[in-house]
């Protein structure tokens, strides 16, 4: 059984401040497992030697990131963590310590609170840009008649548009397949494999930026539709693009998830050829909807 106390109460300075520590704290910074008490920096778990100031560092007080922070800071933390994680991934990882411990149940929620996002993030933005396009048409069309003199009426605009079950339950197996080829691929033959704890930290704040694409594809129709009341005479916009926004908020997941996975693998896990991890895992849990609908 291991021991939760240093064996030397006189510990050199290399070793000062360890004593201090939770149990909990002080981890093998290659496989997060428990080295407190351990005589020598060397993980029985995994095999890797490591300094002691590497397994002090790798406790979290000094990360921002909303799993560490979201008893103390719920709302700036989150926010804070979502935004560097869909827009600036390489801060993100390049700020935050690679070493602190995975906090599952905070992880959890922030992936649970993507997924509510994804399903509503349409129709909590057509809320809110519904009013101002039918103001701007009102705007635009007040005082205009037609040829024969009469008023012509504002332009009507709603964007009301529903999920169907099977395309959210399309998107959860996206997610499931993508996660567990993820889980597959960890093992490397030159090293000690990441915890599922880490990879599972990577990829929820992979897709925190594909948690907003329906969000934002409700903005570029909106875009588009605005751009119907400063046309040139005689222009139109085609229906066909509105077809390619929906192909282009596909593409917007897949390619954002990707990097941003590809990033994390880099820098957060220190795996080579996390591009290519990525892109198999990726490229299978597209296919697992498919291949489903097939055998049931």
């Amino acid at each position: 059984m291991q021991s939760h106390a240093l064996p030397n109460p006189d510990a050199p300075p290399h070793l000062a401040g360890l004593d201090t520590l939770a149990p909990e704290e002080l981890r093998c910074p290659y496989c997060d497992y428990s080295v407190y008490g351990l005589p020598a920096p060397r993980c029985p778990e995994c095999g890797q030697t490591f300094t002691w100031d590497q397994a002090r560092d790798s406790s979290d007080a000094n990360s921002d990131l909303f799993e560490h922070r979201w008893r103390e800071q719920p709302v700036a933390s989150l926010l804070r963590t979502w935004l560097r994680a869909a827009f600036c991934p390489w801060r993100l990882w390049n700020i935050n310590n690679q070493r602190s411990r995975p906090r599952l149940p905070p992880l959890l929620f922030f992936l649970l609170l993507q997924a509510v996002l994804f399903a509503g993030g349409w129709r909590a933005m057509a809320f809110l840009i519904d009013p101002l396009m039918n103001y701007l048409g009102e705007l635009t069309t007040s005082g205009r008649v037609d040829a024969l003199g009469r008023s012509v009426p504002p332009t009507r605009f709603t964007y009301d548009f529903r999920m169907s079950t099977s395309f959210l339950e399309n998107v959860a197996i996206w997610h499931l397949c993508t996660f567990a080829i993820l889980l597959i691929l960890r093992e490397m033959p030159d090293r000690a494999a990441p915890t599922w704890r880490r990879v599972l930290r990577v990829y929820v704040h992979a897709t925190a930026l594909a948690s907003l694409c329906m969000a934002l594809w409700c903005v570029a129709e909106a875009c588009v539709d605005a751009a119907y009341f400063f046309k040139p005479p005689g222009w139109q916009v085609s229906r066909a693009v509105y077809s390619y926004l929906g192909d282009a908020t596909l593409w917007l997941c897949l390619l954002s998830t990707w990097a941003c996975l590809w990033y994390g693998y880099r820098w957060h896990l220190r795996m080579p050829h996390g591009w290519a991890i990525a892109a198999v895992a990726l490229f299978t849990g597209s296919l697992a909807p498919r291949i489903l609908a097939l055998i049931l």
